[in-house]
């Protein structure tokens, strides 16, 4: 009976194993993303006015003295 309970126990663990397993195979497979191609004629020419500001045009990026990045865009 006990060598039964074990056997038991041990199907239901491998089985959760499997499923766990699974479900991080799917999150993989669905969360992998490919960053754009752009061409360069299209991204024009970038100006770094300090180490942490750049500016394409009139889009800004930079970023702040409290360590967050703050981008500002325009266009259509």
């Amino acid at each position: 009976m006990k060598r039964r309970l074990v056997k038991i126990f041990l199907f239901i663990l491998a089985g959760f194993a499997l499923l766990l397993i699974g479900i991080v195979i799917y999150i993989q497979i669905v969360a992998r993303v490919n960053p754009p191609r752009v061409e360069e004629s299209q991204m024009g020419e970038r100006t770094e006015t300090g180490k942490t500001y750049f500016a394409l045009g009139n889009n800004r990026f930079r970023k702040s003295e409290s360590g967050l990045f703050e981008l500002y865009v325009e266009g259509g």
